[in-house]
């Protein structure tokens, strides 16, 4: 069986963005497979701690794009879109 993901590597976790470099692996005897990640950035000087999360889960590399957040719906046909702040209505 090849692995994947390898000690080292740089992933971040499809789900909450969080990315860092491999620190450990577990393997569990019914198939479950979990990574250690370690945070790359520091905290007030320290390092961060690490996080485990399922195999199927990690992405290899960078983020390359945040996740989630708000963001505006598109304008449903035939309603003007909001004014956005500064505006007065005024054409």
């Amino acid at each position: 069986m090849k692995l994947a993901i390898k000690l080292l590597d740089l992933v971040h976790d499809s789900i909450s963005g969080f990315e860092g470099i491999v620190t450990g692996r577990a393997e569990y005897a019914y198939g479950c497979v979990q990574i250690a990640v370690a945070p790359k950035a520091m905290h007030d000087g320290q390092p961060g701690e690490s996080r485990w999360f399922d195999e199927g889960r990690l992405v290899e590399g960078a983020a390359t794009k945040a996740t989630g957040g708000p963001q505006d719906a598109p304008p449903a046909p035939g309603i003007p879109p909001r004014l956005k702040p500064g505006m007065n209505g005024v054409f």
